[in-house]
């Protein structure tokens, strides 16, 4: 007898197959969002961007996928329920064709469950390390930022300076303007002086002009009425008056050219004050350095000094070195020869002594006393002569290390 599946039997296979996918690991399951039936179809779907630019459309569920992305456990998991289903119904098909239809109904209801769970959401992964990475973008983006807000500084220093120099420059020009229109307007005043004397000097009639004071009196004195004493009188006056008005403008100007001069020459002194300041300035350290080098010349010339007079006495020590040795070696000459003779001397007295009386004897011997006193005496000559050499050379040891003493002091 055939046994039919049950009710049982189809929920035991649906709990068999929900078992199997709870027994699966979280890692194996499909992320993808749920309801939407693109998805259950198996039709691709997008990828979005996994990047920094999308920092402000992130929310806390945002999960980065590739197209149509499923995990091996999610695939496993299916085929897993699918292989229980179907080796379920291999082993009910011996039961009869009356259980197929209710065999197929619970496989279609497993698939259902299996894709029902599969769709559920799953939690989002890796979010610590997408934080991570786009905090350290933000960090490279901070950098960035004050790099470029330092280099907008420096530029602004730069224009800063740039117009501060123009600045400077538009200054130095306004002043050199104000000073040029100054001597532009003296120069002007000059000329209408000039000018105003000039037509002066032409108003005045040639009669007026070669007419002296003491005509004028003339007139006045010879006048026989009133008006010729009045006009005479004018013309006086006017002569005196205009006299003092030339001799104040005589004297304005005097002044006023004297005030210009003094005032030339006191700029000029002052830029001359200057200029010796600046040269003193300059020339304090080439004084110390000539001091210096004064100093050091003085000692080199000292040095040199020294150092030549050590040669001298050292040429006027070998000089008397090699006269003592002449005088030496004539001195052993003159002893050896003196030796010789005296030898001599004393064999042929030898010989004739038989022959020579005494007083010739006597005599004899008075020479050689005499030639002993003059060997005594030469012999003392030369220990002094020695002395004096041994002394000439001590002094030359002396005067070649004071030599050698100015040698290194030169060098150093």
């Amino acid at each position: 007898m055939t046994k039919l599946p049950t009710l049982n039997d189809s929920c035991n296979i649906q709990i068999i197959s929900a078992t199997a996918l709870e027994d699966l690991p979280k890692e194996s399951r499909v992320c993808q969002s749920p309801g939407t039936k693109k998805e259950q179809a198996g039709e691709a779907l997008p990828e979005p961007g996994c990047g920094a630019g999308d920092l402000g459309g992130m929310g806390d569920e945002e999960v980065c996928r590739g197209p149509g992305f499923l995990k091996p456990g999610g695939l496993m998991l299916k085929r897993r329920g699918e292989e229980a289903v179907t080796g379920h119904l291999l082993a009910l098909e011996d039961s009869g064709n009356t259980s197929a239809a209710s065999v197929q109904e619970d496989h279609s209801k497993t698939k259902a469950s299996s894709d029902f769970n599969s769709a559920k959401p799953l939690p989002v992964l890796d979010k610590e390390r997408n934080i991570a990475f786009l905090l350290k973008e933000l960090d490279s983006l901070r950098d960035l930022n004050k790099k470029l807000q330092d280099q907008l500084a420096a530029k602004e220093r730069e224009l800063e300076n740039r117009l501060v120099d123009a600045e400077l420059k538009e200054t130095a020009l306004e002043a050199k303007a104000c000073e040029k229109a100054g001597e532009r307007d003296e120069a002007l005043l000059r000329a209408r002086r000039l000018q105003q004397a000039a037509t002066e000097l032409e108003n005045i009639s040639p009669e007026e002009y070669d007419a002296d004071l003491e005509d004028l009196l003339n007139r006045v004195n010879s006048a026989d009425s009133a008006q010729d004493i009045e006009r005479s009188g004018a013309v006086i006056i006017d002569r005196l008056q205009k006299a003092q008005e030339r001799r104040r403008k005589i004297t304005a100007e005097e002044m006023n050219a004297v005030i210009e001069e003094r005032d030339a020459v006191l700029t000029r002194c002052k830029r001359l004050e200057q200029d010796l300041h600046q040269v003193r300035e300059q020339s304090r350290p080439w004084a110390n350095n000539s001091r210096h080098l004064t100093g050091e010349n003085n000692e080199e010339r000292a040095r040199k000094e020294e150092l030549d007079a050590v040669r001298k006495e050292r040429d006027w020590a070998f000089d008397q070195n090699r006269k003592l040795e002449k005088e030496i070696h004539a001195l052993r000459v003159y002893i050896s020869q003196h030796q010789s003779l005296s030898q001599e001397a004393a064999v042929i007295e030898q010989f004739k002594g038989t022959s020579s009386s005494i007083p010739e004897a006597q005599h004899s011997e008075t020479q050689a006393s005499q030639a002993h006193l003059q060997n005594q005496q030469l012999l003392g000559q030369l220990q002094l002569l020695s002395s004096e050499y041994q002394s000439i050379q001590s002094q030359l040891q002396q005067s070649q290390d004071a030599e050698r003493e100015a040698k290194d002091k030169v060098q150093k």
